[in-house]
């Protein structure tokens, strides 16, 4: 099943809190930086592509996703993306909140 981009836009719309205020304060808003989302437990993945569509609607392409379907262990790479600190506090915060 294919998640629509108005599902995402709708979820992002709705559940996304504001933020970045603390980077703003530091000044360290715009430094380039990255982040990276590994397995908490043994897994199958499912919908790496629907999180990297989710993730380049907030600015923030992924540079690596894992296969959907795959196999992981605890702590291994499931998701790699490189962007500005306020950018990447965003997706961040919404996977805080799964």
């Amino acid at each position: 099943m294919r998640v629509l981009d108005a599902e995402i836009e709708f979820l992002l719309d709705k559940g996304m809190p504001s933020g970045g205020m603390t980077m703003r304060a530091l000044g360290i808003g715009e430094i380039p930086g990255r982040m990276t989302f590994a397995a908490r437990q043994d897994l199958i993945l499912c919908g790496p592509d629907e999180a990297s569509r989710l993730l380049a609607h907030l600015g923030a392409p992924v540079t690596f996703t894992a296969p959907d379907g795959i196999q992981r262990g605890k702590g291994e790479l499931l998701l790699g993306l490189r962007r500005s600190p306020i950018r990447l506090s965003a997706p961040q915060k919404r996977a805080r909140q799964a």
